[in-house]
């Protein structure tokens, strides 16, 4: 216990930091499942700063052609769960490849010239870092179209 503060003392380094990114984002996240929680009840329920009929329009649209209404077990619908399955699948193969690369940044440096499956592997992380970048600007574009639909 002595030796990790020391550790921590000469590295300057907080053991609390990594819990900051979270703290400072739970308060979004519980907004964002209260808001889809009242939007998936039927009728839909208006929280926050939705009004009853934004909560209406909402309910009744539609991401990749699924209601964002309807839930997985609940849907006889089977575009919603095909639309659930594959956004799972997209999840775990970024949370793969984030692990993935947590570990390849961790591992000693080898030689990249002869290792063409690690060259391969960089450059799918680059591709990664793209598309993951990409998703956050759908993302954010999305949440403005919100605001302009209101």
């Amino acid at each position: 216990s002595e030796e990790l503060m020391k550790l921590y003392k000469t590295h300057k380094t907080n053991p609390l930091s990594s819990c900051f990114p979270i703290l400072a984002q739970a308060p979004i996240f519980f907004a964002l499942f209260t808001v889809l929680n009242g939007i998936g009840k039927n009728p839909p329920q208006a929280r926050g700063t939705f009004t009853p009929e934004l909560a209406q329009q909402a309910a009744e649209a539609k991401f990749l052609g699924a209601p964002i209404s309807e839930t997985f077990l609940g849907s006889g619908n089977l575009t919603t769960q095909i639309v659930t399955v594959f956004l799972i699948a997209l999840m775990s193969l970024t949370t793969f490849t984030t692990q993935r690369q947590l570990m390849v940044k961790g591992m000693p440096k080898m030689d990249t010239s002869n290792n063409m499956m690690l060259q391969h592997f960089m450059s799918f992380i680059k591709l990664h870092q793209l598309f993951r970048l990409f998703l956050a600007i759908i993302f954010i574009l999305l949440l403005n179209l919100l605001h302009l639909w209101r």
